[in-house]
Parts: C-alpha cells; sequence; structure tokens
C-alpha cells in the first residue's frame, strides 16, 4: 500500500478545487466580470513544478514568461522546435543556481 504523499490531498479551506462545480462557478463569474484578462496570459505558460520544492522557480518561470522578457540565449540548437523552446521560454532549470546558494 502507498504511502501518504502530495498526490490528489485534499485542499485545505478555504482553497477550492479549480475544476468543482463551485471553481467553476467563480471562474465563469469573475469571466463575465471582466477580471480575468491575467489569466489567459498566464496559463498560456503554465508549467508543473518538476519537484515540490521548485513552485517558486515553476511560478517565477510562468511569470518571466508571460511578461514577454527575454532570457536573452543565443540559439544553439538544431531544430526549429529547440529554438523556438530554448530561445523563447523561460524553464524553472534556467534557476539552477539558486540551489547552490541555499545550500552555502
Amino acid at each position: 500500500m502507498a504511502s501518504a504523499g502530495l498526490y490528489r490531498r485534499t485542499l485545505p479551506p478555504p482553497s477550492i478545487e479549480f475544476a468543482s462545480p463551485e471553481g467553476k462557478k467563480i471562474f465563469t463569474e469573475a469571466l463575465q466580470n471582466g477580471t480575468m484578462n491575467g489569466f489567459f496570459k498566464l496559463i498560456s505558460y503554465y508549467q508543473t513544478q518538476s519537484d515540490p520544492a521548485f513552485c517558486g522557480l515553476a511560478t517565477l518561470s510562468v511569470v518571466l514568461n508571460a511578461l514577454a522578457i527575454d532570457p536573452g540565449r543565443k540559439w544553439k540548437g538544431t531544430s526549429i522546435l529547440s529554438f523556438f523552446l530554448s530561445y523563447f521560454f523561460y524553464f524553472e532549470t534556467d534557476f539552477n543556481f539558486i540551489d547552490s546558494l541555499i545550500a552555502n
């Protein structure tokens, strides 16, 4: 039997599951009220964190991508897809140097 972990853990109050009826109601109301403009820009660049400890790094990369801040990289890829992904977007792995700062 699997031990308790983070997978599918019930959200504590006042959190509301996005796909729940209440979450859908809140989303619909916000959309109708015109207060969802930032959501669509952010969700376009959403990425899950690769490790529970990296939530801040994943969030940082989503925000930098949504703000269209140039990563300032030179293209080293071999295909147009690698060019597109590696040149234009931030990923949480771009901030690996933070681990070494914390460890010291």
